[in-house]
């Protein structure tokens, strides 16, 4: 994810057809991948890490939040395949960054809200006492 917070002026050089398209289009298709995997992967934390979302209020609060850091990783995902389409396209240039800067702020919610997820999924039962 980190690929797409890189500053805009550095990822996209004057015209896109020259100096490395190959290499940026690779790097938003890693991010799309590593979008969709953190997806599945919030996804399954309620599947394999908690009790049933019915027996308890923290186990209830796990699913929404592994929801929510789920479905906000996977349109980070499908950004980055929008953004990679248009840049394959030659829609993308240095005067035309916009989805490449939504892209990037976008990402780094999907990290921050990512983190705060896992640090209230699973904090509370590492301080609960034994």
């Amino acid at each position: 994810m980190m690929v797409a917070s890189w500053p805009s002026s550095s990822v996209l050089a004057p015209s896109w057809a020259t100096a490395g398209a190959a290499l940026r289009l690779a790097a938003l298709i890693v991010v799309a991948i590593g979008g969709a995997a953190a997806a599945s992967g919030f996804a399954l934390i309620p599947l394999w890490l908690s009790p049933p979302a019915g027996s308890h209020a923290y186990a209830a609060c796990v699913l929404a939040l592994s929801l929510f850091a789920a479905l906000h990783a996977g349109l980070a995902a499908v950004g980055a395949m929008l953004v990679a389409a248009q840049c394959r396209a030659g829609f993308v240039s240095a005067s035309k960054a916009g989805a490449l800067r939504i892209l990037r702020l976008w990402c780094r919610f999907v990290g921050a809200a990512g983190t705060v997820v896992l640090i209230a999924t699973y904090l509370p039962p590492w301080l609960a006492p034994a």
